[in-house]
């Protein structure tokens, strides 16, 4: 697949994959919003052209966030539309922030155990999986409760893995199937518990479970800051297909 039809690709699945709890369209320019948990979800998505002029388009959305009392923060993406939407907001103050590689691969399953501990794989967010996950990200009631919200909107197929033992959840993560393709999102390990192999567990049996239902790749977001993500990332085989990042002001 050529490489922007393949950035298309992701993009559109990634959106799919993190649903806001409401969306609007602008203009060419889809809004998401999702009580502000994570930027990902409560951005403008600049996908299409437009026609109106760029101050009005922009002035727009400040103008909707500002009455939710949310910031106003655009994602920039290769394929931002219009092209010269980053340079506009960075003469308009809006400073840019959280930039992120998006990862891909070819799939490749590993070992999906070890030797003390259990791996469970559901399609649906259990309550021992979610409950688990927000402890181990350290998430909050109001983070837990956004969090619940948006896996609810998923609307193709996904797995839900946990690690156990003892009755203690040390690993967990999700990924979410959209035709060939599975993203890995969420992802984390108990902090006693890191560098032991967990990790890749949890990402080799979403990765089993997605090619088993007809997924060839598999995609994943890292925050550029995440220098220990990158190098674990990177031994496992993933490659840089695209950066976006975001812009944002008080």
């Amino acid at each position: 697949m050529e490489p922007d039809r393949l950035i298309s690709t992701i993009e559109e699945q990634s959106l799919n994959a993190w649903p806001a709890h409401r969306t609007l369209l602008y203009d060419g320019w889809q809004l998401r919003f999702a009580d502000g948990f994570t930027r990902r979800a409560n951005s403008v998505q600049p996908l299409f052209a437009g026609h109106r002029p760029l101050d009005r388009r922009v002035a727009v959305c400040e103008a909707i966030y500002r009455s939710l009392g949310q910031p106003a923060i655009f994602r920039i993406t290769p394929q931002a539309n219009p092209p010269s939407l980053d340079a506009f907001l960075g003469k308009r103050g809006y400073r840019r922030e959280g930039s992120t590689a998006v990862l891909i691969k070819k799939i490749e399953p590993g070992p999906e155990t070890q030797s003390d501990a259990i791996v469970r794989l559901e399609e649906r967010p259990t309550t021992p999986w979610l409950e688990g996950i927000c402890t181990l990200h350290g998430y909050s009631s109001d983070q837990a409760r956004a969090l619940e919200k948006i896996l609810e909107r998923i609307v193709t197929r996904a797995v839900f893995v946990r690690i156990e033992s003892a009755s203690r959840i040390l690993a967990a993560g999700f990924g979410v199937l959209q035709e060939a393709s599975v993203g890995l999102f969420e992802l984390i390990v108990d902090e006693e518990r890191r560098r032991s192999g967990l990790g890749r567990t949890v990402a080799s049996a979403i990765q089993g479970w997605s090619a088993r239902n007809g997924a060839s790749r598999v995609y994943l977001q890292l925050d550029d800051q995440n220098k220990a993500g990158k190098s674990f990332y990177e031994r496992a085989g993933f490659v840089p297909l695209y950066h976006y990042w975001y812009r944002t002001r008080e």
